[in-house]
């Protein structure tokens, strides 16, 4: 395959901006497709737990320090009942000995994927455009 077809991404969501940033560190060219003028701002998820922390730590690029300045870190999960309270609190300090992050990050996904799209604007390989949408695709 030639280094001058780029991996096609259709959406810059979390997932979208993650994989074309993680492939443009690589050297391998990306082109981003998002079908909005801008990166979406809308609640969605809003919580990365620890194997995606890790994950996110191993590209580099000062993306997970950022995250951990905006984001709020929460040390315990908690299931909850609406009707009679909490039913469960696990302390995420006990898996330590597993992770370099033992807690959950509460971070809304557009603060994410405006991390993202931040370095990947300095990376050659990338290539994001807005108000394309994606209908179709063939080979």
């Amino acid at each position: 395959m030639s280094n001058n077809i780029p991996v096609v991404i259709a959406g810059s969501g979390p997932v979208g901006s993650l994989m074309a940033l993680y492939l443009a560190q690589r050297d391998i060219p990306v082109l981003l497709l998002e079908k909005e003028p801008d990166l979406p701002v809308d609640l969605r998820a809003s919580t990365f737990h620890p194997p995606s922390l890790e994950m996110i730590a191993d590209l580099g690029f000062g993306v997970i320090e950022e995250m951990l300045e905006k984001g709020l870190v929460a040390d315990r999960y908690q299931y909850r009942d609406r009707r009679s309270s909490e039913v469960a609190s696990f302390d995420m300090s006990l898996i330590a000995d597993s992770t370099r992050y033992p807690f959950r990050l509460q971070l809304e996904q557009f603060e994410f994927t405006r991390i993202a799209n931040d370095r990947l604007k300095n990376l050659p390989c990338a290539d994001v455009r807005f108000n394309c949408e994606v209908t179709g695709f063939n080979q």
